[in-house]
């Protein structure tokens, strides 16, 4: 008979000396299990999900724990909420308004100039949903804010007009 102790400690040796392939066997052992049991798994995850969001003692925790991360490393949270902002509100991927910029030669989609201060916005339909582009503060601001295709259509009748105050 093996004593399990030795057993164990050959396989932790095993794993230290192979770190690669240890992780590529636990992975895949890890992917088979969650694969077969799938349903049990959402199952618990919900239990635990819903068990914790009335619980106000495991909230204040997890604050703390946010607050604590965001102020160890600023950078990377303010790029993680943008990541997170971009899918949730617009359905789009960090790199998907990376290439949507560069389709649009680096700069806003209005007026051409690359951006300064300010990264520039996504602008969409917000009944549709649809994303147009991405623009600078001062295009989203003044240039689209209130408009729509009616306005857009009425402001350009204006200034493509002849009329001329000055011969009344």
């Amino acid at each position: 008979m093996i004593d399990r102790e030795k057993m164990k400690e050959r396989h932790r040796r095993w794993s230290r000396a192979h770190p690669e392939r240890a992780n590529a066997i636990m992975r895949r052992a890890s992917q088979k299990y969650k694969a077969a049991h799938r349903e049990e798994i959402k199952k618990r995850e919900r239990q635990r999900r819903l068990a914790r969001q009335d619980d106000p003692e495991y909230r204040r925790k997890k604050a703390a724990q946010s607050a604590a991360w965001r102020r160890a490393d600023p950078e990377r949270a303010k790029r993680s909420e943008r990541v997170a902002r971009l899918k949730t509100r617009f359905g789009i991927t960090e790199q998907q308004f990376e290439v949507m910029v560069r389709l649009q030669g680096g700069g806003c989609a209005i007026c051409g100039k690359a951006p300064k201060s300010r990264r520039l916005a996504v602008e969409h339909d917000h009944v549709t949903g649809r994303v147009r582009g991405a623009v600078c503060h001062f295009c989203n601001r003044y240039r689209i804010a209130n408009n729509n295709v009616t306005t857009a259509r009425r402001v350009l009748e204006y200034l493509e007009s002849a009329f001329d105050a000055r011969t009344l």
